[in-house]
């Protein structure tokens, strides 16, 4: 995973609003449902506004807290009116229910009436509802919620009981209860609530509690037996039993709670594939269990004396006496000195307890849902806080043996949660504190590959939240002994956690250790660098975050440590690099320790048998090394084995075959960038090394045999320039090899290999080029773009060649060597790739050449002197500058943007006199070359205001047919946006000029310029005539061409040969402007396209008939002057034979048959086929 990605998580305003503000909307809705609305669409428009409008204030609910009572009170009123219509009644429960979504049903029920004539009127619009209306079971839910506050009412239920004839109304409510445990929506949920709470009345409780979980049992396990069970049916009355042993009293369930244990033991619905009915198993054992035990908490488990900053941010002396204070009552709280406490604690627990014990333990702590984990990991909570200290120890004991290496990631996610409830809650002992920590840093490291990922992020996280725990539970006296420990492990997963949420987590949990003991090492100042954001970015965290804290001297080591030992070996190749990169920042800090431990562990590493080790060790000695040659560190020193690990590594790696193959591509970029560290540290002093070297980077870089990557390529490119600056004279063959490499390779019709040659020859530092080598070098690598540009293939070697070829420009250029001759080699290979439109399966790959050779151009261009500009060639230079102007106008963002910051470039350096109308270009970048930044990315001009700048570039003489080709290319494109934004751009021109007739006359010249030039160009054309369509259907040459007769004569000449052409897409284009051109004010022009489209109606292509059917009939609609000359009859005839003849079922020479009559009834000669003889047939 990329750091640079992954990494900042965007944090938005969230909780931002101050009140509630839409009281007068909400209003106006429950008003229309009071008057009785009935309308269907009505209504779903209403419940639609309402939903927004409450779902807006999801995350501050309590903001409604002053206007739901009035709201609940008018729309329970109105709901259960029964005058109004069933469909309004519904709207008003659906109001309710997304209110109490939005603020919780447990705030929602004190709000509900509960008086004693609200029970039969509840009970009866409950039995009125249809169980299976899935449109209306918000009614349903409300209603069980109402209920679940009447029936709370302090009046026995029998009191409410009919006639002796009717089902007493317990009876019912209980029945109706039942029915709706089945059901497959919230119903369910409300049902059930309402369920536990009503049996377990003390006057209901006797006689319905016992025959509810009969009932329950009963159901479960005919569900149970089935082949395909009911899920449904499972969780609802699943969930009803486990809120009954949650909302009852204990001396009720105690008997029945044996015999529900042992039947959902029975129906082994912990193993069920359904993650809530595995939770609710775990909710129900862990209340089975509360039952069995006695309700108070022990005595034994451990509480802090002072809940209080005081001890924090108390002096010395005043520290110290609540410390004693704290350990008073520590001590009284843990029954020490309670004889009585310690003998109410010893009791004997049921066979049952440590029975669901086991089964939470061994099953539940270990599921593979974190959802069930978690409630396991509560309920061990609760119940280990009302067992005896001997049986919590065991609990203790178990928990603590689950961390093996044998055991999956689940099972430790489920054991630190574990541990975090217990410590949470005191339930272990100062004394068990060791035994804890240590486990806790085993999982602060957890991380275990899975093919091309790894598990174990939720485990760290979870070990923060354990980190996060203690300092709340422990008085600082208790934690003292192991506060070095607890911060150095937190700090390490605060820097080097790969996942941003373990980060974040662990810094968290190092602020709490913080604020509540104040004894953590410059506890304070780390706080303020690696806070919530900071740590969001992996690649802050590893470059900058880990050096500032390394400064702090208890973290250097650790840190260190922890680097060369987890993350210089890790999994994650990106992971490898930044750990190399961090340990190089801060071998400074510890020069010694570095050249003594670390060099020598990873050196010795560099040669084993797993990847991921040779890879991250290579990095990190090439990191090492680098660092101590600039901290002063004399390279001779180094220890034998080091040296003797870096000089025959080489030789190794290529004897053991690990530089082949998936692993070779991975691991040769460390060697290249190991070579170009280690180079400039004055290590490659002897010539044997230094041509072994040079051997292995050019291979690397234009090796035939290897299947090179770019990757590969470029670490060895960027290893090459340090390597020459330090060996050319070790090694006095280095120049003319490189030169050599270099002219051969660029020629290779292999794509990797002539990439390879053309980055090689752009990456050597200045001494290397000389005049001559230079215009050597231009010479092939202007060859390579020419001889590429057919071969899609070739494009990323188009693309290093540009970008070197304009490097040895800027050099030269900063030498005073820059000659004729090279110039004109840098700007035909300029041009070349500014003119690349190249395709392949990828889509248009030559827009990386056209972005690269317009950054290039403006490189050369600005970073040459007025005197060295004379030896540009003038023409090239022209053509060059007419590209730049035509991709401003292109249709791809990137390639736009690029060339206006290309623009702007060279008008703040004052660089446009190297083009002709160099100060008109100049006036007219001004405007747009202020207030915003020169980087790409940094324009953010929309399309729109690039184009209405743009447009004035028409004025140009050398440029307007190229800025006219850019413009008329996005007015035909496929993007509405930016084709909408072209046309209102030349509209705003041609309203400009339509008084200047010179203008319009150039204006109109290279709009058919454009046309002759690329007829045959279908990525052009094919633009061209769509955009010649809207410009006609604008108006837009009735504008400009008022002066110029022969412009639609003209262009309807130049036409002519596309209507032979078979590309259907470009046939219907064709028909679609002749079609606009019908209502044109020449008569020539109209006869001329009447003509070809009724040519069309006889093309061989159905569809094509078709549509030219369809355009000539609305063209006729929207001008009927076109058929103001034919008799009544014969226009009668016209739009019969448009619009009621199927011109796509009938055969060809039929349909022509047809062309030739409408042809017949325009007056006009139908067409005449032409033999091979010459003679013609009608």
């Amino acid at each position: 995973m990329d750091e640079q990605v992954d990494e900042e998580v965007p944090v938005g305003l969230g909780c931002a609003l101050e009140t509630f503000g839409e009281e007068e909307a909400i209003d106006g809705l429950i008003s229309s449902l009071e008057a009785g609305e009935t309308n269907g669409t009505a209504l779903e428009r209403s419940l639609e506004q309402f939903t927004t409008i409450i779902d807006y204030y999801q995350e501050q609910p309590h903001l409604l807290d002053r206007v739901i009572p009035k709201f609940f009170k008018t729309l329970l009123e109105t709901g259960v009116n029964t005058e109004l219509p069933h469909v309004t009644r519904c709207q008003c429960f659906k109001f309710m229910y997304h209110l109490t979504k939005t603020r919780g049903y447990k705030h929602i029920l004190r709000l509900l009436p509960h008086e004693v004539s609200d029970l039969p009127l509840a009970l009866h619009l409950l039995k009125q509802q249809n169980p299976t209306d899935n449109a209306t079971w918000e009614v349903r839910y409300i209603l069980f919620v109402w209920l679940s506050v009447i029936g709370l009412i302090p009046f026995e239920m029998s009191r409410f009981d009919g006639s002796s004839r009717d089902e007493p109304i317990a009876r019912q409510l209980v029945d109706v209860s039942l029915q709706y445990l089945s059901a497959t929506d919230k119903v369910r949920d409300a049902a059930a609530y309402f369920l536990s709470h009503f049996i377990t009345r003390p006057d209901l409780v006797t006689l319905h509690l016992p025959q509810v979980l009969d009932t329950c049992m009963q159901r479960l396990a005919d569900e149970c037996s089935k082949q395909t069970p009911s899920v449904s049916t499972i969780l609802g009355f699943l969930s009803a039993v486990a809120m009954v042993f949650k909302h009852g009293k204990r001396v009720e369930l105690e008997k029945h709670a044996e015999m529900i244990y042992s039947s959902v033991k029975n129906f082994h619905l912990e193993n069920n594939k359904h993650m809530l009915i595995r939770k609710l198993v775990c909710k129900l054992y862990t209340r089975v269990c509360l039952v069995h035990l006695k309700t108070k908490s022990a005595s034994w488990h451990y509480k802090k004396g002072a809940r209080s900053l005081l001890t924090t941010l108390a002096n010395d002396s005043e520290a110290v006496a609540v410390e004693n204070c704290s350990n008073d009552g520590m001590l009284a709280a843990t029954g020490d000195n309670d004889p009585s406490s310690t003998e109410d604690d010893d009791f004997e627990v049921k066979e049952d307890v440590e029975s669901v014990l086991n089964d939470m333990l061994m099953t539940f702590i270990k599921d593979g849902d974190t959802f069930v984990r978690w409630s396991a990991a509560k309920g061990i909570g609760r119940v280990t806080a009302r067992l005896p200290l001997h049986l919590a120890n065991d609990i203790i004991d178990t928990i603590l043996g689950y961390f093996s290496p044998l055991e999956s990631e689940h099972t430790w996610h489920g054991c630190c949660l574990a541990l975090a409830e217990l410590g949470r809650r005191g339930l272990f002992l100062p004394t068990r504190l060791p035994e804890v920590i240590e486990v806790m840093k085993r999982s602060f490291q957890f991380d275990e590959q899975r093919g091309y990922s790894s598990v174990g992020s939720n485990v760290r996280d979870a070990a923060c939240y354990l980190a996060w725990s203690l300092p709340r539970t422990f008085d600082k006296a208790v934690l003292a002994d192991h506060v070095a420990e607890i911060a150095s492990s937190l700090i390490l997963v605060v820097l080097f956690d790969r996942e941003v949420n373990c980060r974040r987590a662990a810094s968290a949990a190092f602020q709490e250790n913080v604020g509540r003991h104040g004894k953590l090492p410059d506890g304070i100042e780390i706080l303020t660098l690696a806070d919530y954001r900071a740590v969001g970015n992996r690649r802050n965290c590893y470059t900058y975050l880990a050096v500032e804290i390394a400064k702090f001297g208890a973290y250097c080591r650790p840190i260190i440590d922890h680097l060369v030992e987890k993350r210089v070996v890790h999994w994650d190749s990106s992971v490898r690099l930044l750990a190399a990169e961090a340990l190089g920042l801060i071998t400074p800090l510890e020069v010694q320790y570095m050249h003594e431990v670390v060099l020598p562990i990873v050196s010795a590493q560099m040669t084993r048998s797993e990847l991921n080790f040779r890879h991250g060790s290579i990095l990190a000695v090439g990191s090492v090394l680098h660092a101590l040659h600039f901290a002063g560190f004399p390279h001779n020193q180094l220890s034998p084995l080091v040296r003797t690990a870096i000089t025959e590594l080489i030789p190794v790696l290529q004897s053991k075959n690990f530089l082949k193959g998936i692993g070779g591509t991975t691991l040769r970029p460390s060697v290249c960038i190991l070579i170009g560290k280690v180079s400039q540290t004055g290590f490659f002093s002897e010539a044997p090394l230094a041509v072994r070297c040079r051997d292995f980077l050019l291979e690397c870089a234009l090796s035939s045999d290897l299947n090179l990557t770019e990757e590969v390529q470029t670490a060895a490119c960027q290893a090459l320039s340090p390597f020459y600056q330090a060996c050319r004279h070790v090694d006095t063959e280095l120049h003319q090899t490189l030169l050599t490499s270099i002219l051969t390779v660029a020629k290779s019709s292999t794509p990797d290999q002539r990439a390879g040659a053309t980055m090689v020859a752009g990456c050597l530092p200045e001494s290397f080029y000389t005049e001559q080598s230079a215009l050597e070098i231009s010479e092939h690598l202007k060859d390579a773009i020419q001889f590429s540009i057919s071969k899609s293939a070739l494009a990323r070697s188009r693309v290093c060649s540009l970008d070197s070829i304009s490097r040895i420009f800027v050099i030269l250029a900063a030498n005073d060597g820059l000659g004729v001759s090279f110039c004109e080699n840098t700007f035909e290979a300029l041009l070349v790739g500014l003119q690349d439109y190249s395709n392949d399966e990828r889509g248009d790959i030559g827009q990386s050449v056209r972005n690269k050779s317009i950054q290039c151009l403006e490189k050369c261009v600005c970073a040459s002197s007025v005197d060295q500009r004379r030896n540009f060639p003038s023409v090239t230079v022209q053509k060059c500058m007419c590209q730049l102007m035509n991709q401003a106008g292109s249709r791809l963002n990137n390639v736009r943007e690029s060339a206006f910051i290309a623009l702007r470039r060279m008008h703040n350096a004052d660089a446009l006199d190297a083009f002709p109308e160099g100060q008109r270009l100049k006036m007219l970048i001004e405007p747009f070359s202020k207030g915003r930044g020169l980087e790409l990315g940094a324009l953010r001009y929309s399309s729109s205001e690039m184009f209405n700048h743009l447009y004035h570039f028409l004025d140009l003489e050398t440029y307007g047919y190229d800025v006219l080709l850019g413009l008329t290319t996005c007015l035909g494109g496929l993007t509405e946006t930016l084709s909408n934004d072209a046309l209102q751009a030349l509209l705003s021109y041609g309203h400009e000029i339509s008084q200047d007739p010179e203008k319009c006359d150039r204006l109109l010249t290279n709009y058919l310029a454009v046309l002759r030039n690329n007829v045959t160009d279908d990525r052009i054309i094919r633009p061209y005539l769509k955009s010649t369509t809207l410009l006609l259907q604008a108006g837009f040459f009735d504008t400009v061409a008022q002066q110029n007769s022969k412009f639609g004569d003209d262009l309807i000449s130049m036409l002519k040969p596309l209507s032979k052409t078979t590309m259907y897409q470009k046939l219907v284009l064709l028909a679609n402007l002749y079609a606009a051109m019908l209502i044109s004010q020449n008569e020539t022009v109209t006869r001329a396209c009447l003509k070809n489209l009724l040519f069309f109606l006889g093309h061989q292509y159905p569809k094509l008939r078709k549509h030219t059917a369809d355009q000539l009939f609305e063209a006729i609609l929207i001008c009927p002057e076109l058929l103001s000359d034919l008799p009544d009859e014969r226009q009668v005839e016209v739009n019969e034979l448009l619009t009621e003849f199927d011109w796509t079922e009938i055969d060809l020479p039929s349909a022509r048959a047809k062309r030739n009559e409408m042809c017949l009834l325009f007056n006009i000669e139908p067409p005449k086929k032409i033999k091979a003889n010459g003679a013609q047939t009608g």
